[in-house]
């Protein structure tokens, strides 16, 4: 089901919409713009939701006719339009399911609903078709474009747009919904949000990925070698980075928070904040033999990488001269 106060983190967002239908000026359109996982689509469900629900509240009541047919997948007067090309959203797409009806009054409810997911592949052409119902929109019309940025919109289609920008979640806010509202276990929640960079989507989709705690498994194994002081051994190492280097700054974040637990229990000697804490026997076992020299070696080396990655130096060159430094630091 769709409600308002289900969704975490966008209280300021949901009040501009309540207090949209409580004043009676709703926008005949709104632009959505986030990163895929933040929560777009939920959103602009719940609000057609609520426009929809015969209850006439700032919340959806899940018991009249309009919330069960929603739920259900079925609702008529909540139309969704996808791109029909794999190239985006083309003129033919806006002109055979949107302006073909766009002008018949809604089958049973309030509003005809357009939720337009993608929108941002919209084409020039398909946009300017838009464009005429957006400056002249029949009285009992709603657009909902969703979209990952905003910057391949017309100006005269942003401007007849109310934008809502979906903005990162704090950590906390993330780790509170997994551990309270899902149950997670705090070490857990504490994990995937440290590396969901404020996306509740993906943390969410961490939780199941195997692929993440492969790459979290091989991270240790490469800090654990670092530990042993094995030149050798650490210079193999490299194969590991070199597994990870599409995904180079997923593997040394999460890298980067190992050796931020590390610091914590070598400075604080505290348990309590840590991310890795279900690996915390492994972090004990490494941390006497983890100068902060060596510690301060790593981080900065991480640094150097990002930094010069960003130049196109070669990567492996990077690792190598990390290992190195890190390897030879007292």
């Amino acid at each position: 089901m769709y409600r308002f106060d289900e969704i975490k983190g966008y209280e300021e967002i949901i009040q501009h919409f309540q207090n949209a239908i409580k004043l009676n000026k709703i926008s005949h359109a709104y632009i959505i713009e986030g990163e895929g996982g933040m929560g777009k689509k939920r959103l602009a469900n719940t609000y057609a939701k609520v426009m929809e629900c015969q209850a006439h509240g700032i919340e959806a009541c899940d018991v009249c006719s309009s919330c069960r047919l929603f739920d259900s997948g079925n609702h008529p007067d909540v139309i969704h339009i996808h791109a029909s090309k794999k190239t985006g959203i083309g003129v033919d797409d806006i002109r055979d399911q949107v302006n073909k009806d766009v002008y018949i009054k809604p089958y049973v409810y309030d509003y005809k609903i357009y939720v337009i997911h993608d929108a941002e592949k919209m084409t020039v052409q398909a946009q300017n078709a838009l464009l005429k119902t957006l400056e002249e929109p029949p009285i009992h019309v709603r657009f909902i474009l969703l979209a990952t940025h905003t910057h391949t919109f017309l100006p005269t289609i942003l401007s007849r747009c109310v934008v809502i920008r979906l903005r990162a979640l704090s950590q906390k806010c993330i780790e509170d919904y997994l551990e309270k509202d899902l149950g997670i276990p705090d070490y857990q929640a504490k994990l995937y949000a440290s590396f969901a960079r404020g996306n509740m989507g993906r943390a969410l989709a961490l939780r199941h990925s195997e692929s993440f705690h492969e790459m979290r498994n091989d991270m240790i194994q490469v800090m654990m070698v670092i530990s042993r002081k094995d030149k050798v051994e650490a210079m193999e190492q490299v194969e590991i980075f070199e597994k990870y280097k599409d995904e180079k700054q997923d593997f040394l974040d999460i890298m980067l928070t190992w050796i931020r637990d590390l610091m914590v229990i070598k400075s604080l000697g505290d348990l309590e904040p840590l991310i890795h804490m279900d690996n915390k026997n492994l972090l004990l076992k490494q941390v006497p033999y983890l100068s902060y020299n060596r510690i301060s070696s790593l981080i900065e080396g991480i640094e150097q990488i990002r930094k010069y990655d960003r130049l196109h130096i070669n990567y492996t060159l990077l690792v190598e001269v990390m290992l190195i430094q890190a390897m030879n630091s007292k």
